[in-house]
């Protein structure tokens, strides 16, 4: 732990000159930030949140730890969302008993999220529970675009965090590595 928090302190200067130096190239700041954001992710672990599924069970990070997590951060308006849906589906039936899968929704509740999920999951014919996301627990995970995963080892550290539609072997191949060292 010592070795990552001199790794991560290590970062911020890094982060800077990087920034600097590059001022003019966009691509290479995005690249930067996302690196630096994966950094972070993986050094604070599992970040501290309430939430409730849409039948209104509560879920925090007590209630994961010990488990291996896959959080699909979607929206019940985003197509590429849809799109990854089957795959989620298929990687909780292959991994059940051994993976956790969220599905967190950001849609705005002012806007009948509870019933627009409802639609979305079973037009989709997804099975998965769904979190309700009040903003808190997608800001905690730096999302900023959708569909995006995080996927989070046994001991609360995210191991893997991206975004776009992801295939049920893509998704599998990052599942059974963390799966195998859990």
């Amino acid at each position: 732990l010592a070795r990552k928090k001199k790794d991560f302190e290590g970062a911020r200067p890094l982060y800077a000159s990087l920034m600097s130096e590059y001022r003019d190239d966009e691509s290479v700041r995005k690249r930067v930030r996302r690196e630096i954001k994966d950094l972070v992710l993986r050094f604070e672990g599992l970040p501290a949140f309430e939430t409730v599924t849409l039948d209104g069970s509560p879920v925090s990070p007590e209630s994961l730890l010990g488990k291996v997590v896959l959080l699909d951060f979607w929206a019940t308006w985003c197509d590429p969302c849809f799109k990854q849906m089957p795959a989620l589906q298929k990687v909780k039936q292959q991994h059940e008993g051994k993976l956790v899968v969220l599905a967190v929704n950001v849609d705005d509740p002012a806007l009948g999220r509870d019933s627009a999920m409802t639609r979305f999951l079973e037009s989709a014919k997804i099975d998965v529970d769904s979190l309700i996301d009040d903003g808190s627990v997608s800001m905690l995970y730096h999302v900023e675009s959708i569909p995006a995963l995080v996927l989070i080892d046994s001991e609360g550290i995210v191991r893997y965090a991206s975004t776009g539609v992801h295939t049920a072997k893509e998704l599998n191949d990052r599942i059974a590595g963390v799966l195998g060292g859990s």
